[in-house]
């Protein structure tokens, strides 16, 4: 059953796989200007932000990207089904108030990782990104790979969800 549930969750994210993808670039935004400027002559002001574009060097990356981010949202989307199939297993042999624990710590686990990942996704990576590229040379053209950006952004939002669960252990 978990795995019937990974492979519908891995179809319905391959699906959205570019609307996915979209909103992990969102902490990319604060990066590249509003609008563009009205004389393409003028030059910009100094601390006027550089566009960043996303590239892919090797012929399959695109898609790969999009195959190891449906795997991801996938096993995420079927986490509940998963997680019921675990506790299906592991509660027969658990007295009423271990469950009653049990169910507690899931739920804050739960509520933490979201709080955890949300403070990456909104605050954390929309505030670092901008600083570490500061330190681009000037006269450097800022193209960041899909597979390692995407990469570095989900493992922020991973450790932030794992961070948060310090209150439940």
């Amino acid at each position: 059953r978990s795995l019937a549930a990974m492979l519908v969750g891995f179809i319905i994210c391959l699906i959205f796989s570019e609307n996915i993808i979209q909103a992990l670039r969102q902490p990319l935004t604060v990066l590249t200007p509003l609008q563009a400027p009205a004389d393409a002559a003028a030059p910009a002001p100094e601390n006027a932000p550089r566009p960043v574009d996303w590239m892919v060097t090797p012929p399959f990356e695109g898609f790969l990207v999009q195959l190891k981010i449906s795997a991801y949202f996938g096993i995420l989307l079927a986490l509940p089904v998963i997680i019921f199939e675990i506790c299906g297993f592991i509660f027969p042999g658990l007295k009423a108030a271990e469950k009653r624990i049990v169910r507690m710590m899931l739920g804050g686990g739960f509520a933490l990782a979201i709080a955890g990942v949300s403070v990456a996704y909104f605050a954390i990576l929309r505030m670092a990104l901008p600083g570490i590229l500061e330190y681009v040379p000037e006269g450097v053209q800022v193209n960041l790979r899909l597979s390692e950006t995407l990469s570095v952004i989900l493992k922020v939002m991973l450790a932030f969800g794992m961070a948060f669960q310090m209150p439940m252990i």
